[in-house]
C-alpha cells in the first residue's frame, strides 16, 4: 500500500551478538531436495559484513553454512544459498514440519577481531610500562631518552605497527572496502611508525597515544556487532522457479512519487499503527515463512 507501510521484517538492533538466533519452521510438502533463498539486508555497518550460521533440525547441513555472509548494501537481497560458481545448494528434506535456525556469528572476522585484542592488550603494556617512567603528563622539554633506556619496547612498538597494517589489510581483503572502525588501527600504526623514527615524540604524543589505545579497543567492541534484517526464508523446490524480490530505480521513483501525492490526501496522524510483541522480546509484525511446491 501506498499510504500504509507494514513492517514484516526481524533483526536489527535485537539480533547483534554473536551466538543471537532466531528459528522458522517451514511445511514441507514431500520429501525431496530443496534450495533455500534468505531475503536479508545488513545497512547497518558499512565495510563490514554480518555473517550467520544456519541450521536444519538442530544440524549444520555442511561446513558452508557455518558463515553466511551478508554484505553492506542499502536494498535488501534475496540470497539464494549457492557455491563460488553461483550454483545453488541442494537440501534433502523429508515430508513434514523442520525447523530452520540462522544464529547470528562472527564468520571469518572472528579470527582477526581476536587478533586486534591481543595487540590492544600488548599496546596497554607498552602504554603502563612507559607511564611508569614518564607519568601521564610527561615533561614535554626533556628528553627522555625512551629508545635508550627500554629498547625492548622501541622493538615492541614496530613490531606492534606491522602487525597492525596487516591486520587493515584482512580486514579490507575480508570486506572488500576499508571501514571507519578499523581507521584507529591505522592511525595506531602510523603513530608506532612515528614513534620509532623519532622517539622524542612519544612524550609528546603520550595522551593520543592512550586515546588512540582506547579508541582501538572500542572499534573492536563495535565491530563485534553484526546486525541483520530478515524479511523471509524461502524454501523451494529443485525444479520450482523462484520468484526474486528486486526493486529498480524507477519502480522506487514511481513509489516515492505515489507515496507524496497520497501525502495530500491523508492525514498521517489517523494512520493506524498495529504491531506484535514476539517472544523474542521485539517489536515485528508477522514473519513470513514462504515455500514453493516441487
Amino acid at each position: 500500500s501506498i499510504t500504509k507501510t507494514i513492517l514484516n521484517y526481524i533483526g536489527g538492533e535485537a539480533w547483534r551478538n554473536p551466538g543471537q538466533w532466531i528459528e522458522w519452521n517451514v511445511e514441507v510438502p514431500e520429501d525431496g531436495y530443496y534450495h533455500l533463498c534468505i531475503k536479508g539486508r545488513q545497512n547497518y555497518d558499512r565495510g563490514n559484513i554480518s555473517y550467520r550460521s544456519l541450521s536444519i533440525d538442530g544440524e549444520v547441513p555442511f561446513d558452508e553454512m557455518k558463515q553466511v555472509a551478508f554484505r553492506f548494501g542499502n536494498d535488501w537481497e534475496s540470497l539464494v544459498l549457492s557455491d563460488e560458481s553461483d550454483k545453488p545448494y541442494s537440501f534433502y528434506l523429508t515430508k513434514g514440519t523442520h525447523t530452520v535456525r540462522l544464529e547470528a556469528t562472527l564468520g571469518d572476522m572472528g579470527m582477526i577481531l581476536e587478533e586486534l585484542s591481543d595487540s590492544t592488550f600488548r599496546l596497554n603494556q607498552i602504554y603502563r610500562t612507559l607511564l611508569v617512567y614518564t607519568g601521564a603528563t610527561p615533561d614535554q622539554y626533556r628528553d627522555y631518552k625512551v629508545d635508550q633506556v627500554y629498547p625492548e619496547i622501541m622493538e615492541a612498538m614496530s613490531l606492534e605497527s606491522k602487525r597492525l597494517y596487516k591486520m587493515v589489510d584482512e580486514v579490507v581483503e575480508t570486506t572488500g572496502q576499508k571501514a571507519d572502525k578499523i581507521a584507529s588501527a591505522q592511525t595506531l600504526a602510523q603513530q608506532l611508525e612515528r614513534f620509532c623514527e623519532k622517539p622524542e615524540k612519544i612524550t609528546l604524543e603520550f595522551t593520543t597515544f592512550k586515546e588512540n589505545i582506547s579508541a582501538l579497543g572500542s572499534a573492536i567492541l563495535s565491530m563485534s556487532e553484526t546486525k541483520l534484517d530478515i524479511d523471509y526464508i524461502a524454501v523451494y523446490g529443485e525444479n520450482a522457479k523462484l520468484d526474486k524480490d528486486k526493486s529498480n530505480f524507477f519502480k522506487k521513483a514511481a513509489h516515492e512519487v505515489k507515496s507524496f501525492l497520497s501525502t495530500m490526501t491523508q492525514s498521517v496522524m489517523s494512520m493506524p499503527m498495529r504491531v506484535t510483541l514476539s517472544r523474542y522480546g521485539y517489536l515485528q509484525a508477522g514473519i513470513r515463512v514462504q515455500y514453493l511446491r516441487v
